[in-house]
């Protein structure tokens, strides 16, 4: 996070990624010029010494007041940054690191460059009696919200020492500590090491986190359960010869148990479970077909053979596109169509995909994705569940108005998909129809682009939509689905989840109310939300 913007700076596009054309060409200079400023800790305002600086090619460390000088520089454009062990250079993942600067446009005043003190996440893993369990994977998953939803991203990982110790250093946010369950063997004993997920999720489902500011240590001390195992062998009315299928165990308690398959000599498949009652998933996935199996099973402290596993073909859920009557553009190439011909909607251009409910989504995406037939046409493949549809704006002419399944909203509903499903098709009505949203963010005594947030008050296939302003604050929403809206901007990028309500109310009144009709270009200005602000 820095205090001084100077220069242009790559711009984002609408969904925030950047490309690197964006800096305008200006008249070369060859008259060296001198850079000058100071790194500090951005909780303190202490100086940091030491702190390596980067100008392009050249590095310099800060003497004791956290000073750094760069003479004769004569490079037309550059980029500047500090690093520092023990230190982040921001609050986000994704916040650009550093400042660009042009020669011919220096910054007037001193720059100073905030780096904040990392967090830590230490503790020991030992099992019930105390022993300590060395090798143990752990890792920090942060959560991160984005245009598509929350995400848990895996940030940093180790693995316990011979002590059972761990430490992970992480930007400050909101974590869970995930211990990655392990095969063991003592003595030809196999044994499992539980895997482990804190906080757990309440009996709602909901995920609680573990909040971390900067520069705290918190530490736990974990003590997975740890049990012998057993084998169990599976048969199943499909020739597996030629690939193994993709095989989950998921505990009554709902933990996921890792799956290491072998195979005996007359081709059935065996896995080495604890003592428990677990649901078996099985997935096959090739170019000819998809199918999936489900079993129950208990294992009670012996080996167990003869589970079977009955395969039947995933659902295949097909996809309708119809253009709504009052849309400005033709109708053509409906469903398989090409989004480069003309301005014809094809399905795929609107990032359609279905994300699955529960708490399988810490351990993957959990994510459905189109799927293209050759006949051009789109379905879903889609194992019985419960689904949310997902989109995001990519900026394009159209837009989903309406998504429906039979008679449910799936803007409002969840998609429930049963055993056998497939005849009914989704429904995707677009439109065109749109308006448009400006308007200028300011930032206290600061220059520089800030990020705005668009969120939807109803149900809507873009809850969220990002955009980065330029360097003089302006932006623009180009085709914004007509709807109400809240809106607000940042200073720099922040993972939030700004469609739950209590974070929403925390910005206050940085946070404006809007609503964009067919047609309606309405401007709204902002006051931007400051890092210190939203300091984790």
């Amino acid at each position: 996070m820095l205090a001084v913007h100077a220069g242009r700076a790559q711009q984002p596009n609408q969904r925030g990624q950047t490309s690197g054309t964006s800096i305008p060409a200006v008249a070369d200079t060859t008259t060296p010029r001198t850079f000058q400023g100071r790194v500090v800790n951005a909780l303190t305002g202490q100086p940091i010494s030491r702190a390596l600086v980067r100008l392009n090619s050249r590095a310099v460390l800060t003497d004791h007041d956290g000073n750094f000088l760069f003479a004769q520089v004569t490079d037309p454009y550059m980029q500047l940054t500090a690093t520092k062990p023990g230190y982040f250079p921001g609050l986000d993942p994704q916040e650009q690191i550093g400042i660009p600067i042009q020669l011919d446009h220096p910054p007037a005043a001193a720059i100073e460059l905030r780096l904040y003190p990392e967090a830590l996440l230490t503790g020991t893993v030992t099992s019930r009696d105390g022993t300590p369990l060395s090798h143990v994977p752990v890792t920090a998953r942060r959560a991160f919200f984005d245009e598509q939803g929350l995400h848990w991203n895996p940030t940093e990982a180790t693995q316990t020492d011979s002590h059972g110790n761990f430490r992970l250093p992480v930007q400050a946010g909101d974590y869970k500590l995930e211990l990655r369950s392990t095969q063991r063997t003592d003595g030809g004993q196999g044994e499992i090491v539980m895997p482990m997920m804190l906080p757990e999720a309440d009996p709602a489902g909901k995920l609680h986190a573990i909040r971390l500011q900067c520069g705290e240590e918190q530490h736990f001390d974990l003590r997975p359960i740890t049990s012998k195992t057993y084998k169990v062998t599976v048969v199943s009315d499909v020739d597996f010869t030629r690939s193994y299928p993709r095989v989950s165990a998921r505990a009554s308690d709902g933990t996921q148990v890792p799956i290491n398959l072998g195979r005996t000599s007359g081709g059935d498949f065996t896995l080495n479970l604890p003592s428990g009652s677990y649901t078996l998933t099985a997935n096959l996935n090739s170019k000819e077909t998809q199918m999936i199996a489900q079993t129950n099973v208990t294992v009670a402290a012996r080996d167990l053979s003869g589970v079977a596993l009955h395969f039947m073909s995933i659902p295949a859920i097909p996809l309708e596109m119809v253009i709504e009557s009052s849309a400005t553009t033709p109708a053509a190439a409906i469903n398989g169509g090409d989004p480069r011909a003309g301005s014809s909607p094809g399905l795929q251009q609107f990032n359609l995909f279905l994300q699955s409910d529960g708490a399988e989504l810490l351990y993957g995406d959990g994510s459905v994705r189109l799927f293209s037939r050759p006949d051009k046409s789109f379905v879903f493949n889609t194992p019985p569940g419960t689904y949310h549809v997902k989109s995001f704006h990519s900026g394009s002419v159209w837009y989903i108005k309406a998504i429906n399944y039979g008679t449910a909203d799936l803007l409002r509903q969840e998609l429930v998909v049963a055993p056998g499903a497939g005849d009914i098709p989704i429904r995707i009505t677009v439109s065109d129809a749109t308006g448009k949203l400006t308007g200028k963010v300011k930032r206290a005594d600061t220059t520089g682009h800030s990020w705005v947030y668009l969120i939807a008050s109803d149900p809507s296939a873009y809850p969220v939509m990002t955009l980065s302003t330029n360097d003089d604050g302006l932006y623009t929403f180009d085709r914004v689905p007509p709807g109400s809206y809240r809106v607000v901007a940042f200073e720099h990028r922040r993972a939030l989840d700004l469609t739950d309500a209590s974070v929403m109310a925390a910005l206050g009144a940085h946070v404006r109310s809007v609503t964009v009709a067919v047609g309606d270009k309405p401007t709204l200005d902002l006051d931007a939300v400051l890092g210190t602000e939203v300091q984790p």
